[in-house]
């Protein structure tokens, strides 16, 4: 068993290096929400440092290695079954070095090659010959990443590269509620949580194009006010972000294995000419 890994860029704010969340959300001691399961948070410049910081190696807490006993101070090569890529993105395409760089696409792919095998290096071994809910799986966190015909070309070359892991994109990632996931730094900064929310259903009234199809919090809220009152906290309402929901697409030795629901519907949404860009407010999707 390995470790969970929260990889974000640094064009999104600073990630919390220790990314778990505990199981009482909201309390009078961690009043902050995120999405338990990730344990190590780790900032990225590129996609190329991302794997200069893997080489390096990601220090692992003690009450993890004790937990763990095989793994050591850091994670090696094969130690992280799951890793996410939060950066952001457009149909098909993937920020990784950032706004106004090149994006990791199917028309770029072997610009990043070298890098993309190199941490692959860091993930665990997967299976090439069966498919199983248990393999190690690496996500694209970015807006629409997975969306489309172009979404779908870049998934299957990632899985091809990244052979006998999972590779999750997703239709539309979602949102981060204002505040919620922000984690007190000492002595007055902040750092976000790991993870992403989702509306119940595949609905595109819930979804802003103007904000690059990124969940649109202000719909959220109205949504909220005229159902019956459901805490936040309430997953079946607003779920976190992961390779079962409807709105991922999810690839497997070059070939997808389960494909979003919602991209039928998220089909009368014409993309954004512009990858999501930086806003002054949290209220976002990337």
């Amino acid at each position: 068993m390995g470790v969970s890994v929260w990889a974000m860029h640094n064009d999104l704010g600073l990630v919390c290096e220790d990314a778990r969340v505990p199981s009482n959300p909201r309390s009078l001691m961690t009043p902050f929400r995120g999405q338990q399961g990730w344990q190590i948070g780790i900032p990225f410049q590129t996609l190329a440092d991302l794997a200069a910081r893997l080489q390096r190696g990601v220090p692992i807490p003690d009450d993890i290695r004790r937990a763990q006993p095989s793994l050591g101070s850091t994670a090696g090569a094969g130690q992280i079954d799951r890793l996410a890529m939060f950066a952001h993105g457009w149909p098909g395409g993937f920020f990784v070095d950032g706004d106004g760089h090149t994006d990791l696409s199917a028309r770029n792919f072997e610009a990043f090659r070298a890098s993309l095998l190199a941490i692959g290096r860091f993930v665990a071994g997967g299976d090439e010959t069966r498919q199983r809910n248990d393999l190690p799986t690496i996500y694209l966190m970015g807006c629409e990443a997975g969306r489309g015909s172009g979404g779908t070309a870049l998934l299957n070359l990632l899985s091809q590269c990244w052979r006998g892991r999972k590779v999750v994109g997703f239709v539309t990632i979602g949102l981060r509620i204002p505040t919620d996931m922000e984690r007190p730094v000492p002595p007055n900064g902040m750092c976000y949580n790991p993870g992403f929310r989702l509306p119940p259903r595949c609905d595109p009234q819930f979804v802003a194009p103007e904000q690059a199809n990124s969940c649109d919090i202000d719909r959220i809220q109205q949504m909220l006010a005229n159902a019956s009152f459901r805490p936040l906290d309430d997953t079946r309402f607003l779920s976190w972000a992961n390779e079962f929901s409807p709105y991922a697409k999810v690839s497997w030795m070059g070939q997808i294995i389960r494909d979003s629901q919602c991209e039928a519907d998220f089909a009368a949404h014409p993309p954004v000419s512009v990858p999501c860009p930086p806003r002054a407010t949290t209220r976002q999707g990337h």
